[in-house]
């Protein structure tokens, strides 16, 4: 890696407790904790970060969506460092300006943590009520079926019924699995 470039790091681990032997083993479930470590068996390879840090409990395909990360990061990226290591003078030019735009116009961090906190709560909520409103027309769907195929079992159709009925019950619970899994997925969305 060029030498000239601060390089930030952020890692997690599968545990809460970074020095469990899952956590050492699998990192964050992608990257072995070594590896994210920059560190390696080839002497070569070895990297020393000075900028790292280790969210325990936070799997990696969390890391991009956690607040306690995204705090981390605007922590880094407000103190006033060189972005080019070694110009420590405070110059700038522009490889190592970063255009922010206007401060005046940042939410602070107290006035961003409550409007993601309360998305997540308004997607979470909205997420168990479809999927319980969506589990609770299953099962009335499934009740009311039952019941026809059980009137219909008494009728001359009755050697039939059984292959119709597996038929019925895989389509609907399908059908209601798939509305379950979209909006549970488009409300994981809404919460990042």
């Amino acid at each position: 890696l060029p030498e000239w470039i601060q390089y930030y790091v952020v890692t997690g681990t599968l545990t809460e407790n970074p020095n469990h032997p899952l956590s050492k083993w699998l990192g964050d479930a992608l990257v072995r904790k070594h590896s994210a470590e920059g560190k390696s068996n080839h002497p070569d390879h070895h990297l020393e970060f000075e900028n790292c840090r280790e969210f325990a409990g936070i799997g990696h395909c969390r890391l991009h969506r956690n607040f306690s990360v995204y705090q981390q990061i605007s922590m880094w990226m407000s103190e006033k460092r060189p972005l080019i290591a070694g110009q420590e003078d405070g110059t700038q030019d522009s490889r190592n300006t970063l255009a922010l735009g206007d401060t005046a116009n940042v939410e602070t961090d107290s006035a961003l943590s409550q409007r993601w906190a309360k998305r997540k709560g308004i997607a979470s909520l909205l997420q168990d009520g479809v999927g319980n409103g969506v589990s609770a027309v299953h099962d009335v769907h499934r009740s009311l079926s039952d019941e026809t195929f059980t009137i219909l079992g008494m009728t001359p159709l009755a050697p039939a019924l059984p292959g119709v009925k597996t038929v019925h019950d895989t389509l609907v619970d399908g059908w209601y699995g798939a509305v379950r899994a979209i909006s549970h997925g488009v409300t994981e969305l809404a919460k990042l």
